[in-house]
């Protein structure tokens, strides 16, 4: 009975090495489909049109970047609410400077917004 469990066990291993050096040789590289700036909401100038380009500074002394906002950039109140654009800067237009932050979410090939959250301060 020993040379079946032998046999078994070979097996076994046999077939953990292959699957170790399969493994390794279909590991995918990570690319990035979105990045996010998180700024002050005084650093962020969003456009009053569907199109346009929206202005985002990281820090009060960086230099403003701009990126492409389309009809397709989705507005987003909280974690999990979508809005309008016109109701999204209703909103930001009522809250404080200093009770927020915008996380801007972009493409980063070709810097288009795919989504701006507001996030009020507790």
């Amino acid at each position: 009975m020993r040379i079946p469990n032998l046999r078994l066990l070979t097996g076994m291993l046999m077939l953990a090495a292959i699957l170790m050096v399969w493994t390794q040789s279909v590991q995918s590289t990570v690319v990035a489909v979105e990045q996010a700036i998180e700024a002050d909401t005084h650093n962020v100038n969003l456009p009053r049109r569907p199109d346009g380009l929206l202005s985002v500074r990281r820090c009060n002394d960086c230099k403003p970047e701009l990126l492409h906002v389309s009809g397709a950039t989705r507005y987003m109140l909280g974690p999990s609410t979508f809005v309008s654009q016109k109701q999204f800067l209703d909103r930001l237009r009522e809250a404080s400077m200093h009770d927020g932050m915008l996380v801007v979410f972009y493409t980063p090939d070709d810097r288009r917004v795919t989504r701006v959250r507001l996030v009020l301060r507790p």
